[in-house]
Formats: structure tokens, C-alpha cells, sequence
């Protein structure tokens, strides 16, 4: 495993994609990427680090059907259940989006990553919810 604090720039000579943009020439393609996973319930997304235009254009459900977790990432994987969650990730895997296609749960993403690789898998981390002075 390696840490996005590496500054892992590559991966297996394949560039690690870090911003969303990129994403636009590499559909259909199997690429590296690092984003952060975001549950909350049956609703989940991955989304790259860096923002940039397209970050909203590759809000990215991600199917791990290919994937053989170990034990270690199945425990992370299971933290990540209920709501407030993220965690940082670089996976590989192929890049799908058709414009006339849904995915996630209700279509809620536009994009789908399927994994073929889980590089780094980040601890989790939990947000509090902000309630507001009164």
C-alpha cells in the first residue's frame, strides 16, 4: 500500500489522476485516481482531490464487484456505513459514463468507476454535523 501523503504521482507507469478534467479523454479507459469516498446511507460517491471545472461532471459511484478486499480493507470499507463518512483512495480501475445511463443508488452519480485494484485505502474519517447558533 502506499499513502496519498506520498505525493504518488504514478502508479504501475500510469499516471495517478487527481483532477477531473483529465477524466474527459480517458472514458471507457482504465485509469489510476485519487479521491475521496463519501457515504452517507445507501448514498455514496467518489470524487477526485483536486477541484477544477469538472469536478461535478464525474460524481462517480464505485463497483468493487471485481475486487478481493483483504481483511484490513473490509474493516475500513464496513467503518464507512452510515453517515458523516470519507476516506481518501487511489484505485484503478475503468471509467464508465453514458449520458444516458444512471448509476449508483436512484441514479444519484453520473459516472461509474469499476475497480479492478484498490491502491490505497485511507483511514476513515467522521464529520459532525454543524448545527447552527441560535
Amino acid at each position: 500500500m502506499v499513502s496519498c501523503k506520498s505525493k504518488l504521482n504514478y502508479y504501475q507507469n500510469r499516471k495517478v489522476i487527481k483532477e477531473a478534467c483529465e477524466l474527459n479523454f480517458h472514458i471507457k479507459d482504465t485509469v489510476v485516481v485519487g479521491g475521496i469516498y463519501s457515504n452517507c446511507m445507501e448514498y455514496s460517491s467518489f470524487n477526485l482531490i483536486e477541484k477544477d471545472n469538472c469536478y461535478d461532471k464525474f460524481d462517480m459511484h464505485l463497483n468493487f464487484d471485481k475486487v478481493t478486499f483483504t481483511q484490513e480493507q473490509r474493516i475500513r470499507y464496513y467503518e464507512m456505513q452510515g453517515c458523516m463518512k470519507s476516506m481518501k483512495m487511489i484505485l484503478k480501475g475503468v471509467l464508465i459514463q453514458d449520458e444516458k445511463s444512471e448509476y449508483g443508488h436512484l441514479g444519484s452519480n453520473n459516472s461509474e468507476l469499476e475497480v479492478l485494484e484498490i491502491v490505497y485505502f485511507g483511514k476513515v474519517k467522521s464529520s459532525k454535523i454543524k448545527t447552527p447558533k441560535i
